[in-house]
């Protein structure tokens, strides 16, 4: 039987999962005072420390690069500072050179590495935090190359099936799926209309796309995907895919876009739509209207009194007042509040 042969990303992810935890997690006091560790660790010439080791990492030369750091982290003629300073910048290093730099053994050492200068954690002086934390630079340096491994992969799908291409995005862990959607910026307008038209159409089943149409929707400035993610689209990716599409709009379509959320999307998407959108939008009479059209809906009210109360113009926040003296149920309460909020924010502006 062959055996099988790991590499060296997919070892030390298993290298990580299987590392106790302990080491990071224990509430060790502190032993050195931040001031003190960091004068330590800058006794020494970082760069030139740096420089063999990211030489040996540049060709290839694992068992060397290993005695190295090894050697490194037993030198007691360095402060433990310095020492751990050299180990954590390296290990972060290696995030900007190639992804099979550094070869299982040496990836395991720093992952396995336990920190041992601890300063005051800022919420309990008494407890200490790692201030070089090796293990954790380890961990995002094995994210990164994850990454770099899903853009690699979606470029040698970019030509094939958009089918193919959205299956091994959804197929794929989070960091893989940051570098598919880095690849995106790279592939050709045509490409990113297929691939957009495929995904806004499984959007509504399949919720993890909406970061793949919200990133072609901003690279194509295309108002229909943005009123199509404000209304299918879900996650925490949402609000900040409005935000970078709003740069990328002019005002009529930024206020297209509210609008269209205001009327066809779920109501969390909709509020989400208006705290983006709304502030820019403030000058425009009918975007005011629309506003307090919505104080008294149940659903939106909220939002609209939130965005009202940061208009700057006197009439609005007049007609606000007139509206919160009425008795009109939530309407009045939701105008109320947007008036006492103004009030607020020009009372702490002026201080």
């Amino acid at each position: 039987m062959t055996p099988v042969r790991i590499g060296p990303i997919a070892l030390l992810a298993v290298m990580l999962t299987c590392l106790p935890a302990r080491a990071e997690r224990s509430l060790s006091q502190a032993n050195w005072t931040l001031s003190e560790a960091s004068q330590a660790a800058a006794e020494t010439d970082l760069l030139e420390m740096l420089k063999p080791l990211l030489e040996l990492a540049r060709s290839d030369q694992d068992q060397r690069l290993l005695q190295e750091l090894k050697r490194l982290a037993a030198d007691d003629s360095l402060s433990l500072p310095a020492r751990e300073r050299v180990l954590f910048e390296f290990t972060v290093s290696l995030a900007d050179l190639d992804r099979l730099a550094a070869g299982a053994d040496v990836l395991g050492f720093l992952a396995a590495y336990q920190s041992r200068v601890l300063v005051p954690f800022e919420d309990n002086r008494r407890l200490g935090i790692p201030l070089y934390n090796v293990r954790a630079a380890a961990a995002g340096v094995l994210n990164e190359w994850r990454r770099q491994d899903g853009a690699i992969e979606a470029m040698t799908l970019q030509h094939g099936p958009g089918a193919f291409w959205l299956a091994a995005y959804l197929s794929s862990g989070p960091a893989q799926r940051s570098g598919y959607a880095d690849s995106l910026d790279f592939m050709s307008e045509p490409s990113l209309q297929s691939l957009a038209a495929q995904a806004a159409s499984r959007m509504a089943s399949e919720p993890d796309l909406t970061p793949v149409v919200a990133r072609i929707a901003v690279l194509l400035a295309d108002i229909g995907l943005l009123q199509n993610l404000a209304v299918h689209g879900s996650g925490p990716g949402l609000a900040e895919a409005i935000r970078a599409g709003i740069a990328e709009l002019d005002e009529p379509d930024r206020a297209a876009l509210m609008s269209h959320a205001v009327l066809h999307a779920p109501a969390v998407n909709a509020a989400q739509a208006m705290a983006e959108l709304a502030p820019g939008l403030l000058h425009r009479d009918e975007t005011v209207k629309l506003l307090f059209d919505l104080l008294g809906n149940p659903d939106l009210g909220a939002a609209s009194a939130l965005a009202l109360s940061r208009s700057p113009n006197p009439a609005v926040r007049a007609q606000l007042v007139e509206l919160a003296s009425k008795s009109r149920g939530m309407e009045s309460r939701r105008a109320a509040l947007a008036a006492t909020l103004a009030r607020d924010t020009t009372g702490e502006a002026g201080r």
